[in-house]
């Protein structure tokens, strides 16, 4: 949003308004923070669903058609549907800038719920099979050891 709106960023704490520059810095460090997080040990999984500005649309009717759904609804998401070339052009950029071989990101088309929900689930089940996860095991001492407070615990 706030490279749709950069006056957000307007503050005291920034040490000039935001430009090429910082934007390019931005990316530069949520890559090196994705990067960080890798070599740590954590699994980075990243999913940008794609709605249309047609879908959109029609599930904003069905919020203001429908009573059991109009607590959704949320001025903003009409306001801002002004600025839709604006933001996905800043998408665009984002996911451009921030997509790494080892931490890419994956575009799943969003218009239909159900089969975004299985391309989510199948790109989840992929990655979390890939990491070969599992409980980890105690070695002799330690079950040795487990052993001896399990039998503090005996009346006695």
């Amino acid at each position: 949003i706030t490279r749709v709106h950069p006056e957000i960023l307007d503050s005291p704490r920034l040490p000039s308004p935001p430009d090429a520059k910082f934007w390019k810095h931005r990316y530069r460090d949520i890559v090196h923070f994705e990067d960080y997080l890798s070599r740590q040990g954590y699994g980075i999984i990243k999913i940008f669903i794609h709605i249309s500005k047609g879908e959109q649309k029609r599930r904003l009717l069905t919020r203001l058609e429908d009573p059991k759904r109009q607590w959704k609804i949320d001025e903003g998401d009409f306001t801002e549907r002004r600025f839709w070339k604006e933001y996905q052009r800043a998408y665009e950029k984002c996911l451009e800038s921030t997509s790494t071989k080892t931490n890419p990101w994956f575009i799943v088309p969003g218009d239909d719920k159900k089969n975004a929900r299985i391309l989510i689930s199948e790109i989840l089940l992929a990655k979390l099979s890939a990491m070969d996860l599992h409980y980890p095991k105690l070695d002799p001492r330690a079950k040795k050891k487990l052993k001896g407070l399990r039998a503090s615990l005996s009346p006695g």
